[in-house]
């Protein structure tokens, strides 16, 4: 083995192919886990536009639900609102920005599916 360059010793043999084997299963977990979070986030979001719509202050479950899923959601949504402002719906005003960030995580877990 002696004879073989530094960089080839190993290769092939039953070590090399064990550390390869637990590289790919902590890459696959890795990936695994940020499926995970982007889904679980997703409906994070999801459940806050929703909640939005029947903001009941009187009902305490519903309202601390609401205030973890705006506490959850706030810091990835305020800067993108600053980027893509309300616009106005009638008397109201359409917020864009969760659907802005539901694209951006779609991308996001993509790239993590393509490139790990």
């Amino acid at each position: 083995m002696q004879d073989r360059p530094r960089f080839f010793r190993g290769a092939g043999t039953d070590e090399s192919s064990g550390k390869n084997r637990r590289r790919q299963k902590v890459i696959s977990y890795l990936k695994q886990g940020l499926i995970i979070f982007f889904e679980v986030y997703y409906y994070i979001i999801l459940g806050r536009i929703l909640l939005s719509f029947f903001q009941n202050q009187r009902h305490p479950a519903l309202s601390t639900v609401y205030r973890l899923f705006y506490a959850l959601t706030e810091p990835l949504l305020s800067p993108l609102r600053r980027v893509i402002p309300p616009v106005p719906w009638g008397t109201a005003y359409l917020d864009l920005s969760p659907l802005a960030l539901f694209f951006l995580m779609a991308i996001l877990r993509n790239l993590v599916i393509a490139y790990l």
